[in-house]
């Protein structure tokens, strides 16, 4: 099977990216082609190292949309689809999927659109356009529904998965040396991207309520729009934080981290950071919203805290600081949920699934 994967920016600490990495990689294996096409970003380098193959089109980001780039990136995929004759399109990114699904409108392939979070159906543009499409959890395909009620029945979950392999032979004490961080430091973590969303200053807020102590550590890993303010209010901080920025690889800032904190105050699809804390065995505190729902069961792998409570995040992080005990058995316990529903091998074998049912459907 040959398949087009099309998305908005790809880069190293983008959830979204990474995803589309694990795909890319366990369809090649499978023995399929995949190319993808994406608009811009950092993250080509997960690509190549795995060698799939792939074409930025800058005319496909949606920072940069306009009518004259919209026409080109029609234009542009079209061209790719009639060169390479793909069996199906898989779109990341609402508005990749527009232009693409305009681009094949008379080139008879088949369109699947992965929706990732919460799209708000406002403006001329379509939030959701394909012949079929995945939500990446049971929260996201209601909402989903209910902003479109029309894909009804061309939509089904299927949730996001990971690789659970990795270095079993990291030494994390080492890491955290050439970090300058003390072996004895408990370190609250949070990776992805810096954007507003993601409620950083949630976090900031809650750790700025803590009785300062220098045996902790916020560690901040991930690039964007809001990290110079991310900054600003670190700087203003009693508690130690070390920001480590745009990395290509966070497997290592996991396995030094002891809690995983992801406050969004905007609905979520399913976090790849949380299956990656999952993976490696680390206690989590996250958003009830979205479909982190779905996967957190509060108190059992992991802690929910209201979006945007600073108080309820506060009472979280103190239980886990104190109590390694507790930090543990949230972290095993939330490996073994990823262990059995969230794997690489279970997203994609349902994923290929799809595509054959779909293309044998549109061929009809």
């Amino acid at each position: 099977m040959k398949i087009l994967i099309l998305t908005d920016s790809f880069n190293y600490c983008c959830g979204r990216s990474r995803h589309i990495v694990t795909l890319a990689k366990s369809l090649q294996d499978a023995g399929h082609y995949v190319f993808v096409v994406f608009g811009g970003g950092d993250g080509s380098g997960m690509l190549e190292s795995l060698k799939i193959p792939y074409e930025v089109i800058s005319e496909v980001l949606h920072s940069k949309r306009s009518y004259l780039n919209f026409i080109r990136g029609i234009i542009k995929i079209y061209k790719i689809q009639k060169e390479k004759n793909f069996d199906i399109m898989h779109a990341h990114h609402r508005y990749t999927s527009i232009i693409a699904k305009i681009a094949t409108q008379f080139l008879n392939v088949p369109l699947i659109m992965s929706i990732h979070g919460s799209v708000k159906c406002k403006g001329i543009l379509p939030a959701y356009t394909g012949n079929f499409f995945i939500a990446v959890s049971d929260e996201t395909k209601k909402f989903a529904i209910n902003e479109k009620p029309s894909i009804k029945h061309k939509i089904e979950t299927i949730p996001n998965g990971i690789d659970l392999e990795y270095d079993s032979k990291f030494d994390r004490n080492i890491f955290k040396k050439s970090l300058g961080i003390d072996d004895d430091v408990i370190i609250i973590s949070i990776i992805g991207r810096a954007i507003y969303q993601k409620g950083h200053k949630v976090l900031l807020n809650a750790l700025d309520k803590l009785s300062t102590n220098s045996k902790l550590l916020c560690l901040i890993v991930g690039d964007g729009e809001y990290l110079n303010n991310i900054r600003n209010h670190a700087d203003n901080l009693t508690i130690r934080t070390f920001i480590a920025g745009n990395v290509k690889d966070t497997s290592n800032y996991f396995l030094i981290s002891d809690i995983i904190v992801l406050p969004s105050i905007y609905p979520e699809g399913l976090p790849i950071t949380i299956l990656e804390a999952g993976k490696y065995s680390k206690a989590v505190i996250a958003s009830s919203i979205g479909g982190i729902k779905n996967l957190i069961i509060h108190k059992q792998n992991g802690y929910l805290v209201s979006p945007g409570n600073t108080e309820e995040l506060l009472e979280a992080l103190q239980i886990l600081i104190n109590s390694k005990d507790i930090r543990e058995k949230l972290g095993g316990n939330l490996h073994k949920t990823i262990e059995s529903s969230y794997t690489q091998k279970i997203m994609t074998d349902s994923i290929l699934k799809t595509y054959e049912k779909i293309i044998k459907r549109e061929r009809i």
